[in-house]
């Protein structure tokens, strides 16, 4: 099969590269550069379309709500899903927070329940079921990582009890590269009799997603990962409990009747969108899916293996950097992200040297202080990858990382 990729191509799309020659952007796990197309629309939205939506019958606010609508229809094609289960926030960690939040007031989850959530997890999918753990008195159990930093599908099985209501999970770790084996993760969960929550924002970004093939119950991922614009998050529902529930939070736009004695709430999935939504980023998003559709994506994913297998290479050839998971093997289960530490240096100050040759990636604990734990350091460095970097990109970045050690020696 032939895999070529022309990736020079590609970069004339993203008007990033073409104002920042100099830069090498090895930080797309934090955000994603924008095509042209997404930028233009949300401009064209301000310019042309701007009024809000579900507030009158005029026909310019009828148009809005026509092309938000047909956004979710593409994003909705995109997952292969039904439209209706598809409901829009400004990030992935809200959209986190709102489905903890809706399941317990829902009685979903309460008193002596138990929700699973793992070792490997951002803390947006941690930090919400911690917290409300306090307050509706359910526990918390940790699926922890074995030697490799990979999930133990047999340990899961092990820590789950007839107690246990969810689990909460990573589709790609931000930290690892990491990809779990959902549709397997999800057919033992639902054996059980478990509800499964998955966080997309690393895992749609390299991998493809069939949300009516794994029949999950929520899934949830933020458009600026994704190629689209900032300030969005989309959070799948599944149709089963989207059925005359408790919203979680409330207000204009969610109902069809309101007085003092008796509330009647419109249906999924407006019954999950209180309050203005962000109309220009919704209708810019529709261009990012359909700009991704028009690629092939599988040899994408091949491009982006091939590229963190040579990005692995030349990290290998420094004896002074430690780099951290089971990169023995470089394949669709772990890839786009490594991560790593330059021997007795802060990886803060990792990132002062490199921004000085303009080399731009991550460093600290990456909203993921249980996997460092388990490393037993405070952060690491991170180079994350998509599909418009090159080898060129790695070899600037790897020239510049020995002039960290050189400048650090010096000094």
């Amino acid at each position: 099969m032939n895999y070529y990729f022309d990736v020079f191509k590609i970069r004339k799309d993203f008007p990033f590269f073409i104002n920042n020659p100099d830069i090498i952007y090895l930080d797309s796990a934090a955000t994603s550069h924008k095509p042209s197309i997404v930028i233009e629309k949300e401009k064209e939205f301000y310019e042309k379309y701007n009024c809000n939506v579900h507030r009158t019958s005029g026909s310019f606010s009828l148009k809005v709500e026509e092309m938000c609508e047909n956004s979710r229809k593409t994003i909705a094609n995109f997952l292969n899903c039904d439209e209706s289960e598809i409901f829009f926030t400004y990030s992935a960690t809200y959209g986190i927070n709102y489905i903890a939040y809706f399941l317990c007031i829902n009685e979903y989850l309460g008193n002596d329940d138990e929700v699973i959530i793992t070792e490997m997890e951002h803390h947006a999918n941690l930090l919400p079921f911690l917290n409300l753990s306090k307050i509706f008195g359910f526990k918390v159990k940790v699926w922890k990582m074995n030697e490799k930093l990979e999930l133990d599908i047999e340990e899961l099985q092990k820590i789950i009890s007839d107690k246990t209501k969810l689990l909460a999970v990573t589709h790609m770790s931000n930290v690892l590269g990491v990809v779990n084996d959902i549709e397997n993760i999800v057919k033992i969960c639902k054996d059980r009799g478990l509800m499964v929550l998955v966080d997309g924002a690393q895992g749609i970004v390299h991998n493809h997603v069939d949300l009516k093939k794994w029949d999950l119950d929520f899934y949830v991922f933020s458009a600026h990962k994704l190629y689209g614009p900032l300030g969005l998050g989309v959070v799948y529902v599944n149709k089963k409990h989207s059925k005359k529930k408790k919203p979680a939070f409330s207000g204009g736009s969610i109902i069809s009747y309101v007085s003092l004695d008796k509330i009647t709430y419109l249906d999924s999935p407006y019954f999950f969108e209180p309050g203005t939504q962000a109309f220009a980023q919704i209708f810019a998003f529709k261009y990012a899916i359909e700009y991704l559709k028009n690629l092939n994506l599988e040899k994408v994913k091949m491009y982006e293996i091939g590229l963190t297998k040579y990005l692995l290479e030349k990290l290998k050839e420094l004896d002074f950097v430690e780099i951290y998971g089971n990169y023995e093997e470089v394949n669709d289960k772990r890839f786009a992200i490594v991560p790593f530490n330059v021997v007795n240096l802060h990886s803060h100050d990792v990132s002062f040297v490199l921004d000085r040759f303009n080399v731009l990636i991550r460093v600290g604990h990456h909203c993921a202080q249980l996997i460092h734990h388990k490393l037993g350091i405070p952060g690491s460095c991170r180079v994350s990858i998509a599909f418009y970097n090159t080898k060129e990109d790695i070899d600037k970045f790897i020239e510049a990382l020995k002039q960290v050690k050189f400048l650090i020696s010096k000094n």
